[in-house]
């Protein structure tokens, strides 16, 4: 139950922070632009990797990874969102636009989950603490 609850209040902050960077970088890029959606996944991947570096050092309890994982950054990134506006650009007839935002969320998301691991490392993550 404590898991349970823990997933669900930093599943909240995660929503938030997602609704905050959606309306900061809609002023920045305008309008609908699938690359804040981009921003997200690419940041919610650094942080994920980083996060999982650091882990793999210092003891944390399951129930905080969970809460972080499952609940501030399963709400924070947006797979989902991702998804339904690659449709909308396919719809639209927007192929380009539409492949290009599925393969730089792809191959730079999977890259930020190794810079996030290699920043670990670099703040000196790289000792167990166990």
């Amino acid at each position: 139950m404590i898991r349970t609850a823990y997933i669900a209040v930093f599943g909240a902050a995660g929503a938030l922070l997602r609704y905050g960077f959606t309306v900061v970088g809609q002023r920045v890029i305008g309008g609908d632009s699938p690359f804040v959606t981009l921003g997200v996944n690419l940041s919610g991947s650094l942080i994920a990797g980083l996060l999982l570096g650091i882990f793999e050092t210092v003891a944390v309890s399951a129930d905080l990874r969970a809460a972080i994982f499952v609940g501030a950054l399963g709400a924070y990134t947006t797979f989902s969102t991702f998804t339904v506006e690659n449709f909308a650009l396919i719809r639209k007839g927007q192929y380009a636009l539409c492949f290009w935002n599925m393969t730089l969320s792809l191959v730079l998301g999977t890259c930020a989950v190794f810079v996030g691991y290699g920043l670990s490392r670099l703040l000196h993550f790289d000792t167990p603490t166990r």
